[in-house]
């Protein structure tokens, strides 16, 4: 919480489990997200804190493994294509965030949607909470 001056983390892509969890967890921002990819703590049912949901946080499990049992090929594409995007990134020095970011306001989400489903675009498109 420190490094984001106590306002919280935006989204997190969380292969942690148990207390690591909990912990990141309890750092995300009001309207923020966490995709939870570990199978441990899910398979286990165990519990986890519900206090971000009270800020808007939101909470989704994801298991690659279904998603290629669901869309094979569309998995392989969406793989290959972020692998692509991130070795460029590496050879041409740029291991930092992702930018341009494009932001959105709440009344503009149908826009940010279609700007990401036509999927040529390298940037960050974010809808913000307040107008």
């Amino acid at each position: 919480m420190t490094a984001t001056g106590g306002g919280g983390v935006d989204m997190v892509l969380s292969p942690l489990s148990g207390s690591l969890l909990t912990a990141t967890w309890s750092c995300i921002a009001p309207f923020g997200r966490i995709v939870e990819i570990s199978k441990v703590d899910i398979a286990a049912a165990r519990r986890l804190g519900t206090m971000p949901l009270g800020s808007c946080a939101t909470f989704a499990g994801f298991d690659i493994s279904q998603l290629n049992d669901h869309d094979h090929l569309g998995t392989s594409e969406a793989l290959t294509g972020g692998l692509r995007i991130y070795l460029a990134r590496v050879k041409s020095g740029k291991r930092g965030p992702v930018y341009p970011i494009e932001k959105y306001p709440i009344s503009g989400t149908k826009r940010a949607t279609k700007q990401i489903q036509r999927g040529h675009h390298i940037r960050k498109v974010v809808v913000v909470p307040h107008e």
